[in-house]
């Protein structure tokens, strides 16, 4: 086997050790530096973002204070009209402040004055409406104006002329590259920012162009999902921080720290990455790490020296020890010892321990003999103890043939009387099978009578159904030839009404022919016939008319006719229909007086098996009762069988037993007689090892 250094497994344990806590102190100095420094920065942070916000919320205030220029002008304190106003605003451009692109001037009915000239109308925009309301001033979220399509924003400031009346507003208009400007001017170290979320979520200014004027809640921004519920909490007026996804360096983490800024509903928000935050943290650790390396480096040197000077003296006892193991077990040795110490202390040790280990080798060679001595007598005894145990094995032997025998004979008498239980057991059973069955069918036969009973009142419920339908059908057959006789007698009204329609037409046709003449006849009597014929026009207009209703009559009547003719068929149809229905009926009223006979036949016989089972069931009774009598009887006699079965088997497994621990006793014998040779060797062998000490 390999020799292994003591010195180098403690200084790898040591070096393990040291390892270790110095690892949890650098992990736990950098925990409490990285919290604390945190926490400072994160104080520092939102205390920067609050006078980030104020600083918005007064240069804001700095522009609203501007439209004081327009809202304390003479025009407007002196008002006189609207055009007044707008005519002095198109003269102020020049004047106007470099931090407002263009102003307007609205009405209190929402008309508006642009200081270009331009006229329009703003009365659909809330900051008009709020204003009217009586608000002190309006900041508008970022929209695109009327006037240069640019992203803006509005500032608004009620107008007052000297009875304090409110008469409009003027309003000064800044494109959001002038607040994105001094957004970006905030000094944030080398990868911060600070941008500024409108009232509706929007991105109204930020670093990245892409994101500018993208709504964080409705727009799914990729990769910055995670900005809509921040963007929720900080349009709700919430100051806090909160980590996102970072829109300068991808796959970083950005802690952002956000602030309402007042006299609006926007927010701005300040972000520096984690990493910016954490970078005295991560010095302060790789300054530990350093040091705690030399350290340990160091203090396992010192280590290594003192165990090797330490250790030194050990040489000589280890020397000493492999002198005493590698001679012929001398005892006598003994370790020179020269240094006072633990070492010296562990030879003083082992110097005992030998003289103990004399004493008792000593004492084994003295009794190497006497166990001799007592192996031959253990020898002898093992032989009588033989003897004896083949003596006891053949009287058991004979004890058992017999109980075999003996259990042999009972076996048989037992299975004889089961087989004789058994058959009994089944004649039972199949006399309570037998007993069962006939008191079932009984109750099958009652209940069979019961249903016969129901179907022939059934049947003659039918019957009279039948009777009274048949009667229905006769009164419908007399009722449809009724009806037969009316269709005709309608028929022969309707051939009637034909030929008057006929002869009503002939005579339209008659008196058209006379009118046609009279007319011409009036027209030969010249002035004297005029009055004669307008009647004879009337009447050929008349005739017309009767011609006309006549033809349509004769239409009708036609129509009529083959409504009848169709009437006729199917009343003949119908007719037959009931005809056949009677024939039906009479004829199913046969079968069911036929059922009814059948029925009453199948009754009669079903009470002739009732009162045959009901006689079984009394013998199948009696049968029952002496098959349970011999049942029980059999039982009993089993009982005592089995008892004696039994007493048997605990007879011949106590033999069992006995000739089992006969055997027992025969292999410890054989086993002691091994024991007792090799114990014999042992000794021999241990004797021979004992001769080599030297005591």
């Amino acid at each position: 086997m390999k020799k292994r250094s003591v010195i180098r497994r403690m200084v790898t344990i040591t070096g393990i050790i040291i390892a270790v806590l110095f690892v949890a102190l650098i992990e736990l100095s950098v925990k409490v530096v990285n919290d604390s420094s945190r926490k400072t920065a994160d104080a520092d942070m939102d205390a920067l973002a609050d006078s980030y916000s104020n600083y918005v919320e007064s240069w804001l205030e700095e522009n609203l204070n501007l439209l004081d220029f327009y809202t304390k002008a003479d025009v407007v304190y002196n008002f006189g009209s609207y055009d007044e106003i707008g005519e002095w605003l198109a003269t102020t451009p020049k004047r106007r402040s470099s931090e407002i692109d263009y102003v307007l001037f609205i009405t209190a009915e929402g008309n508006t004055y642009y200081d270009s000239g331009k006229r329009g109308n703003n009365s659909d925009r809330a900051y008009y409406k709020a204003i009217m309301n009586g608000a002190d001033y309006y900041i508008t979220d970022p929209t695109v104006a009327k006037a240069t399509g640019k992203v803006s924003t509005m500032l608004v400031r009620p107008a007052f002329d000297m009875s304090g009346r409110r008469v409009g507003m003027f309003v000064g208009v800044k494109t959001i590259d002038k607040i994105q400007q001094k957004i970006n001017s905030f000094s944030l170290g080398e990868k911060g920012y600070a941008f500024v979320v409108s009232g509706d979520g929007t991105a109204m200014c930020h670093p990245d162009s892409s994101i500018q004027m993208q709504n964080f809640i409705k727009d799914s921004i990729s990769g910055h999902e995670d900005m809509a519920e921040v963007a929720n909490l900080m349009i709700n007026g919430g100051a806090s921080n909160a980590v996102i996804n970072s829109f300068v360096v991808p796959g970083e983490k950005d802690c952002i720290f956000y602030h309402p800024i007042g006299k609006t509903n926007w927010s701005v928000a300040i972000a520096l990455p984690l990493t910016q935050l954490d970078a005295s943290a991560n010095k302060i650790r790789n300054i530990l790490i350093g040091s705690n390396i030399l350290i340990a480096v160091i203090v396992l040197l010192v280590i290594i020296v003192f165990m090797i000077i330490m250790f030194r003296p050990l040489k000589v006892v280890v020397a000493s020890i492999v002198g005493i193991a590698s001679g012929n077990a001398d005892l006598t040795k003994r370790i020179e010892v020269k240094v006072n110490d633990e070492i010296g202390s562990v030879g003083l040790g082992f110097n005992k321990f030998i003289q103990k280990l004399q004493e008792i080798i000593a004492e084994v060679k003295n009794s190497k003999t006497s166990l001799q001595d007592i192996d031959g007598s253990l020898q002898a005894s093992i032989s009588d103890t033989e003897g004896a145990i083949a003596e006891i094995n053949e009287n058991i032997n004979s004890l058992k043939q017999i109980l075999g025998e003996q259990t042999s004979s009972v076996d048989g008498t037992a299975s004889a009387i089961t087989q004789i239980t058994s058959n009994i057991q089944s004649l039972e059973h199949m006399i309570h099978t037998q007993s069962s069955g006939v008191t079932q069918a009984s109750a099958a036969t009652e209940e069979m009578i019961g249903n016969i009973s129901a179907i022939n009142a059934s049947i003659e419920k039918m019957a009279g159904e039948f009777a009274e339908l048949q009667g229905k059908a006769n009164l419908g057959a007399s009722k449809q030839a009724t009806v037969n006789d009316q269709i005709g007698e309608i028929e022969n009204q309707s051939a009637m009404l034909q030929e008057a329609n006929v002869a009503i037409a002939s005579i339209a046709s008659q008196t058209n022919l006379l009118a046609m003449n009279a007319a011409i006849e009036a027209a030969h009597a010249g002035d004297a016939g005029k009055g004669f014929a307008v009647v004879a026009d009337e009447i050929r207009k008349l005739s017309e008319t009767s011609s006309a209703q006549s033809k349509t009559i004769g239409d009708q009547l036609q129509k009529i006719r083959a409504s009848i003719e169709t009437v006729v068929s199917s009343s003949s149809e119908s007719s037959a229909a009931f005809t056949a229905v009677s024939s039906s009926i009479r004829e199913t009223d046969q079968l069911v007086r036929q059922i009814k006979a059948a029925m009453e036949e199948q009754s009669e016989g079903s009470k002739q098996v009732l009162d045959a089972l009901h006689t079984m069931s009394d013998s199948t009774g009696n049968v029952r009762a002496a098959a349970e009598e011999m049942s029980s009887g059999s039982q009993q006699i089993l009982q005592e069988v089995s008892r004696l079965k039994d007493a048997s088997s605990n007879l011949n497994g106590s033999v069992g037993e006995i000739n089992s621990s006969a055997r027992k006793i025969s292999e410890t014998g054989n086993a002691l007689t091994d024991i007792s040779v090799e114990m014999n060797r042992s000794i021999q062998k241990i004797g021979e090892e004992i001769d080599q000490f030297k005591v």
